[in-house]
């Protein structure tokens, strides 16, 4: 269904509410953006149809913006006719992707309004179009100047040996009050904490590695550090290697060794010149000693391995990243004997790095054996002409639809261009006789001939898609079985291609779950897989294999 254009009679607009900021602590909360919307809404007669909202989302942020995105499907669906924001900076501080966004939710004939200045964003001529790239460039600048001062001011904290942000295992951030403002966050040590922080540098000295270290802070119960929404509440060699190499340890904080960008539309973060990183001597924030450190220093020298630019290797077997244990550790691939010669098997990488206390299943299986009932699933159960045939009958059915819904379309543009042309015609007319102003005239005259071209390139579209479609629907079903009869060797005589084929075909990721059966414990792999990722069909083609997991679940 395409949206309705603004001011269609009869019927009551829908308008959906979007909804972001920053922080928890703006004026502009989301809950505030959301009423005032609302109010907006109702004045003018139109009803709520959705309201989407990013939360504590930085405005450079386009790629990790969940609300967004879905509010722009839902365009493309024609669920709406009116986005309501309080201005054009929530869509974000890009000047060039907000741009993109506007024009193309314009071109859907949806109409953007403004709650704060009760404004209709308009991009139909040049003038419109430069208000709109101005208000984006300063909106731009602001986020630039605020990342510039913020940046100042936490540079000065850090030459004074303050907290700059952030917590530190070993360490409590304490509150410093001037009567009731809040002016600075110090550091004190945490006596408890200070003392794993000792035990894990002795640990290591020692001669233990981290996931033995790891292992051992598990099985002793003590608390791990806490790590927000990304925290699995364990500890993990990646924390204790990490530790191992933080100069807070022995009394010197460090701010600045990396900076935020944007680039694609999301933040990265990029190292700092050697000169630009703050350094400041804490003496009094001290847990290890001097010894300690270099010790602890030497012996990472001695085992680190020089950086070649790889990060490692790319994954060989079939699950290696597709597949996570109960206990939401990842599924990892590793060696054992078998008699005299090495076998590769799939086992828990929690249950490897952390310890028995993580994760109590040290259930191993051959890889050979798991990647082969795997292959033999897929080919049994997907591999089948007739399930292809099924998932192009539905795209098929969908081009049908969609070319019922164009000839409405066409109809009514068809109706549009010819009122364009005959208002042309009348400017034209004015404007060789010199009636009126004659600049206003030109400019009618070109608004309307741009409009007309546009409407001209929609049509031209509209009528030859459904023919398009259709020869591209029977393209991709000789494709489509030809590429089943293929795969059906190929999944066998390459295993990298194997991988590739079952990464497009799973919706989440694999389960392995350790179960009891008359041969001994065993792994039942449970997943839900999607046959249009592996035939690359248009979005919204994908036809579930199995909803509630393999049918029947593998033991193996």
């Amino acid at each position: 269904m395409k949206a309705r254009p603004a001011g269609s009679l009869g019927e009551a607009l829908r308008a959906v509410i979007y909804a972001r900021c920053s922080t928890d602590h703006q004026d502009t909360s989301i809950a505030t953006q959301t009423t005032e919307a609302t109010r907006y809404i109702e004045s003018k007669g139109w009803i709520v149809a959705n309201v989407f909202t990013d939360e504590a989302l930085s405005r450079a942020e386009y790629v990790k913006r969940p609300a967004l995105y879905a509010m722009l499907n839902a365009a493309e669906r024609g669920e709406f006719d009116v986005i309501v924001m309080r201005d054009v900076d929530r869509l974000g501080g890009d000047t060039n992707r907000n741009g993109v966004i506007l024009s193309d939710l314009i071109d859907r004939g949806i109409r953007i309004d403004e709650y704060l200045t009760q404004n209709t964003v308009r991009l139909d001529n040049a003038i419109s179009k430069f208000f709109a790239v101005a208000k984006n460039f300063a909106a731009e600048i602001e986020r630039e100047k605020t990342s510039q001062r913020t940046h100042e001011a936490l540079r000065v904290k850090a030459a004074r040996g303050l907290n700059v942000g952030g917590r530190c295992f070993g360490y409590e951030n304490r509150r410093v009050f001037e009567g009731e403002k809040h002016v600075a966050t110090e550091y004190v040590i945490d006596a408890q904490q200070a003392e794993v922080v000792r035990l894990i540098f002795a640990l290591f000295i020692k001669g233990l590695g981290n996931r033995a270290i790891a292992k051992e802070l598990n099985a002793r119960e003590i608390p791990a550090p806490h790590a927000g929404k990304r925290g699995t509440g364990s500890w993990s060699p990646s924390v204790v290697w990490g530790m191992v190499r933080n100069e807070r340890y022995r009394g010197i904080l460090i701010y600045g060794k990396t900076k935020k960008g944007y680039r694609i539309g999301t933040k990265v973060r990029t190292r700092r010149e050697d000169h630009e990183v703050q350094r400041a001597e804490r003496p009094d924030l001290r847990i290890i000693s001097e010894a300690t450190w270099a010790d602890a220093q030497a012996r990472i020298a001695a085992k680190t391995k020089p950086w070649h630019g790889r990060r490692g290797p790319k994954p060989q077997n079939l699950a290696t990243g597709l597949a996570v244990c109960t206990c939401g550790g990842g599924i990892k691939v590793g060696t054992r004997k078998n008699g005299t010669k090495p076998q590769k098997i799939y086992h828990c990488g929690y249950h490897h790095d952390r310890g028995e206390a993580v994760c109590p299943h040290a259930l191993r299986r051959p890889v050979e054996e798991i990647d082969e009932r795997l292959l033999s699933w897929i080919e049994t159960n997907l591999l089948q002409e007739r399930i292809v045939e099924r998932v192009l009958a539905e795209v098929r059915r969908r081009i049908g639809a969609r070319s019922a819904s164009n000839s409405a379309e066409i109809r009514a543009l068809d109706e549009q261009l010819a009122k364009l042309r005959r208002e042309i015609g009348n400017l034209s007319e004015a404007i060789a006789m010199a009636k009126g102003t004659l600049p206003t005239l030109v400019e009618k005259l070109a608004a309307r001939q741009a409009e007309a071209t546009k409407l001209t390139a929609r049509l031209e579209i509209l009528k030859t898609a459904p023919d398009a479609l259709a020869t591209e629907c029977k393209r991709l079903e000789d494709d489509a079985l030809e590429r089943i009869r293929d795969l059906r060797g190929v999944l066998r005589r390459n295993p990298e291609r194997a991988r590739e084929a079952l990464e497009a075909l799973l919706v989440d990721k694999l389960q392995f779950i350790p179960v009891d059966t008359p041969a001994g414990k065993r792994y039942e792999v449970v997943g839900r897989l999607a046959i249009g990722g592996l035939l690359r069909l248009p979005a919204g083609s994908r036809l579930i294999a199995s909803p509630g997991g393999f049918e029947p679940p593998l033991a193996t």
